[in-house]
């Protein structure tokens, strides 16, 4: 006599948090600079292809989560993935902006308390504190948006006061440089 055995559904360790994105957003994310290139860097960081055919919205949904999700959860792997990433974009913004190297640097402790310090060519051009890891998120795309030009735009800011980085005297450079060759 044979016996059915029920199967649990196995235990992985990439679990998708639960995301809320209002229905209504106008923000066109292919106008935005830098929401495009926070869906390149969740993209350039998937080594595993869980993201591989998400479309860029739905990449983004990852960063936008529900506040009452956003209180239950835990210090895992996808907040300290969802700082990383989100950071990680600024640097890159930063970096084609100035055209310098741009680096970051984050530490956390195992409260889930920490900083993250952004150089532009050994520039320090942000330093922020983070509270509550598990906790970072935001609220719908245009609030993730704001936050991120905003950041970039301070960082520019300070950036602009030690280099020059205008565009035209970046291509006036390389053609100088390649026409030496």
């Amino acid at each position: 006599m044979s016996q059915a055995v029920l199967l649990k559904e196995p235990k992985t360790f990439f679990k998708k948090p639960t995301v809320f994105l209002k229905k209504t957003s106008s923000l066109d994310i292919f106008a935005n600079p830098f929401l495009q290139e926070l869906a390149k860097q969740i993209i350039a960081r998937d080594t595993f292809g869980i993201y591989r055919n998400y479309s860029y919205k739905s990449l983004l949904r990852l960063l936008v989560l529900d506040p009452k999700t956003r209180d239950r959860s835990r210090r895992d792997i996808f907040s300290q993935k969802r700082i990383v990433t989100f950071y990680k974009t600024i640097a890159a913004r930063v970096e084609q902006e100035t055209g310098k190297s741009a680096k970051v640097f984050i530490n956390f402790n195992c409260k889930g308390f920490g900083y993250v310090l952004i150089f532009c060519n050994h520039l320090l051009v942000v330093s922020q504190v983070i509270r509550n890891a598990q906790n970072f998120g935001f609220n719908s795309l245009e609030n993730l948006a704001s936050e991120g030009e905003k950041i970039i735009n301070s960082a520019l800011k300070i950036a602009q006061r030690y280099f020059d980085f205008s565009r035209e005297s970046q291509v006036c450079n390389c053609r100088i440089s390649l026409a030496n060759l």
